[in-house]
C-alpha cells in the first residue's frame, strides 16, 4: 500500500538549515571537542550559561560544591518512605552498578517489562572495582532543561548534573536528571506559573555572574531550594513518574560495547534507599525491528510476536493495517519521522524536527553503542517480519525510481536509530538522515567530558535549548502580563476587591469609545463571561516590575495565546443578561470563588509557599 507517492524533501527546507546551523563539507568531520574545562560555556555558539555550565562556568571550588557524595546523601536524607534510611553513598552507587550485574555466570538475564510483562534480555557487565568508588567521580556539567516545562505548568522542567569518572582506565558517566514539582499546584492538576519563577530568574541572571558567585547560587538551588521551590536534588525527583538516573558507561567488564541505561530512587523491601533498574525510555526493544528472535524467551514468543506486529503498524502495513489516529492514512511513527518533509510550509527543520514516540511497554532496558541495537544495521537488515519493513517503507514512499532529492528507506532507518540513546550517542553520527544532511557528531561516544562538549551539543542541542529557555521565560511573562489585566487596585493580587470593582460593573456597556472596567473579553458589555474570568485568576499573585533578566530575555510578550485559553474556560460560564440569567451565573461564580479561595488557604494565603513534595 502506498500511502503517497513520490514524497521529495521540501527544499526550502534543505535550504533553510544553512541559516538554522546546517551541516556543510566543514563539518563532516571527526568528533572535535567544541568547548573546553578552560573555556566554559561558548556564547558565540547560539548558548550561554542559562541553559549549560561546563569547565570554568564555575571556579575549582564551585565544582566540589556538586560532588557525588553531596548527591547521594541529599536524595537518601530526603527519603521520605524511610523513617530511618541508614543506606550510605557508597552503598546506594554500589547497589545501582550491582542493578546491571542481573545474571548468573555463563546465563542471559531477562527483565520483564513493568507495563508488557514482556521479559527482555539485559546484557550482563562485570562491574570492577574502581568504578562504584564515590570518590573517583568528578562533577563536570549543569544543564537547565526549563525547556522540558509543560505549558500547564504542572512540572518546572529537568535540572541536571553530570559526573564523569576520572580514575583508572574505565569510562563512566552517572547523569542525575531531576524533574523539579511546581509548588503551586491549581485544583486541576495545572501549576501556576510564579511556582517556577525562582527558577527562571535564577538561571536567566547566571551569564552575568562571577564563577564564585554562580557556583554559591546554583549549590543553593540545587541542594537547599529557591524562593519556595525545594531543593532539586531529592529522591522524589529522581523517583517513577518524576526524573531519573541515567548511566553511560564502556569497558566495565574488559571490552563490552557502551551502555546506556536508566534508574530510578526507589526503597528496598526494608524501607531503604536504592536504585531499581527501569526501562530507557524512547528505546523500543531492537527485535522488533528484525527477524532475529534467538534473544526473546521462548515461552514468551507469542506475546513478542504481537507486540512486534502491534509496534511496526506505526510504521507500515503489514496486512493487518496501520496506527493512525488522526486519520491521515499516514502510520502515526513513519509521520513523526517525516514531519519536515510533511510541513508543506517548510518551516521545519530537519536536525531537531522529527521525533519517535514510543510507549513504555515497548522500551528495552539498556541501549547499545553497537550494531546489536541499531535498526539500520546488521542483524537488523532483513528486518521484520519476512524481511518486509523496507520494501513496505520504500514503497510508501514511492521510492520506484531513486533521485537525488528523495527521502529513502535508509534515511529513515537512521531518523529511528537518531531517537535511540545508542544512535544519538554514537551509531547515527555524521549518518545521512536527508540528502546532504547528517546527523551530528558525538564526543567520543558522550555528549560532555570534562575535556569538551560535542559538536551535536554546541551546534544543535544546546541552541535549541537556549530557544526554549527563552519562550518559557516568555509564556511566564505573557501569563504575568494577562492576570494583571485584572488586578484594578493595583495590589500584584486578584482578590475580592477586583472581583467587586468587576461585578459594581454588571450589565455596563460601552458606547462612544467609551471602555468600560471589567469588560475583558472585549464584547462592550460587563457580564457573567468576564466576571468568569476574573475568577479563573481568582488568588494569583504578579509582579507589576518583573526582574530585569527575566524582562530582557522576554521584552513586549503578546498577551493573546494565555487569553484565549482563558476565554475558554470562562465560555464555560452561562452568558448573564436578564434578571434570572444574572442570578444564576451568580451562584455560580460565587461557587467558584470559593473554591478558588479554599484552594488559596491550602497554599497558606503566601507567595511560594510550598506543598509538602512527598
Amino acid at each position: 500500500m502506498q500511502f503517497w507517492r513520490g514524497l521529495s524533501v521540501v527544499m526550502v527546507a534543505f535550504a533553510m538549515l544553512s541559516g538554522c546551523g546546517g551541516y556543510g563539507d566543514d563539518l563532516n568531520t571527526a568528533s572535535q571537542a567544541i568547548t573546553s574545562r578552560d573555556g566554559g560555556a561558548d556564547e558565540g555558539a547560539g548558548f550561554d550559561q542559562s541553559v549549560a555550565i561546563h569547565g570554568q562556568d564555575l571556579s575549582a571550588d564551585g565544582w566540589e560544591a556538586f560532588s557525588l557524595e553531596r548527591s547521594l546523601q541529599a536524595i537518601i536524607d530526603t527519603n521520605d518512605g524511610a523513617s530511618d534510611d541508614t543506606t550510605t553513598p557508597a552503598e546506594l552507587l554500589e547497589g545501582l552498578f550491582a542493578g546491571m550485574d542481573v545474571s548468573e555466570e555463563g546465563t542471559h538475564a531477562f527483565v520483564e517489562n513493568p507495563d508488557s510483562g514482556l521479559p527482555m534480555m539485559v546484557g550482563d557487565i562485570d562491574v570492577v572495582s574502581d568504578v562504584v568508588q564515590v570518590d573517583n567521580y568528578q562533577a563536570m556539567a549543569l544543564f537547565n532543561r526549563l525547556d522540558l516545562a509543560p505549558s500547564d505548568w504542572s512540572n518546572c522542567g529537568e535540572f541536571r548534573i553530570v559526573y564523569e569518572h576520572v580514575q583508572g582506565t574505565r569510562e563512566a558517566w552517572l547523569i542525575f536528571e531531576a524533574k523539579l514539582p511546581n509548588p503551586l499546584l491549581r485544583t486541576d492538576g495545572a501549576g501556576d506559573p510564579l511556582g517556577c519563577k525562582p527558577a527562571l530568574d535564577l538561571w536567566a541572571r547566571l551569564p552575568g555572574l562571577e564563577p564564585a558567585q554562580r557556583a554559591e547560587e546554583l549549590a543553593r538551588f540545587y541542594y537547599e531550594g529557591e524562593g519556595g521551590l525545594a531543593a532539586v536534588v531529592r529522591h522524589a525527583n529522581y523517583a517513577t513518574g518524576s526524573g531519573q538516573v541515567r548511566t553511560n558507561h564502556i569497558g566495565l567488564g574488559g571490552g563490552d560495547p557502551w551502555q546506556l541505561r536508566e534508574f530510578r530512587a526507589d526503597n528496598d523491601a526494608e524501607g531503604e534507599s536504592v536504585f531499581s533498574v527501569d526501562t530507557v525510555k524512547g528505546n523500543a526493544l531492537a527485535e522488533f525491528y528484525s527477524n532475529q528472535i534467538s534473544n526473546i524467551a521462548p515461552p514468551s514468543l507469542g506475546l513478542f510476536l504481537n507486540m512486534q506486529n502491534e509496534y511496526l503498524r506505526g510504521f507500515v502495513d503489514l496486512g493487518t493495517g496501520i496506527v493512525d489516529e488522526n486519520g491521515n492514512g499516514i502510520p502515526d511513527r513513519l509521520e513523526e519521522l517525516l514531519a519536515p518533509e510533511l510541513d508543506a510550509s517548510g518551516a521545519t527543520p530537519v536536525i531537531g524536527g522529527f521525533g519517535l514516540s514510543v510507549d513504555n511497554q515497548f522500551n528495552e532496558f539498556v541501549s547499545m553503542s553497537n550494531a546489536s541495537d541499531n535498526p539500520s544495521s546488521s542483524p537488523h537488515l532483513a528486518l521484520a517480519p519476512g524481511g518486509q519493513l523496507q520494501v513496505q517503507i520504500d514503497d510508501a514512499l514511492g521510492q520506484d525510481v531513486e533521485t537525488a532529492d528523495r527521502i529513502t528507506v535508509d534515511h529513515v532507518l537512521n531518523r529511528i536509530d537518531s531517537q535511540t540513546c545508542g544512535g544519538c550517542h554514537k551509531t547515527t553520527s555524521h549518518q545521512e538522515i536527508a540528502p546532504g544532511v547528517l546527523w551530528p557528531a558525538d564526543n567520543a561516544f558522550v555528549h560532555a567530558r570534562i575535556t569538551g562538549l560535542s559538536e551535536a551539543l554546541v551546534e544543535r542541542f544546546l541552541p535549541g535549548r537556549q530557544e526554549g529557555f527563552v519562550d518559557a521565560v516568555a509564556r511566564f511573562a505573557a501569563d504575568q502580563a494577562n492576570v494583571s489585566r485584572f488586578d484594578f487596585n493595583s495590589d500584584g493580587l486578584i482578590d475580592g476587591a477586583d472581583f467587586g470593582v468587576a461585578l459594581s460593573n454588571w450589565g455596563q456597556s460601552c458606547g462612544d469609545a467609551r471602555e468600560v472596567q471589567g469588560d475583558f473579553n472585549g464584547d462592550c458589555v460587563v457580564d457573567g463571561g468576564d466576571l468568569g474570568m476574573i475568577l479563573s485568576v481568582w488568588g494569583r499573585k504578579y509582579f507589576p516590575d518583573a526582574p530585569t533578566t527575566l524582562r530582557s530575555l522576554a521584552p513586549g510578550v503578546d498577551t493573546e495565546a494565555s487569553r484565549t485559553r482563558l476565554e475558554v474556560i470562562a465560555a464555560r460560564v452561562a452568558e448573564a443578561r436578564t434578571t434570572r440569567q444574572r442570578e444564576a451565573a451568580l451562584n455560580r461564580l460565587r461557587n467558584e470563588r470559593q473554591a478558588e479561595e479554599e484552594r488559596q488557604r491550602a497554599l497558606e494565603g503566601a507567595f511560594m509557599t510550598t506543598r509538602p513534595v512527598h
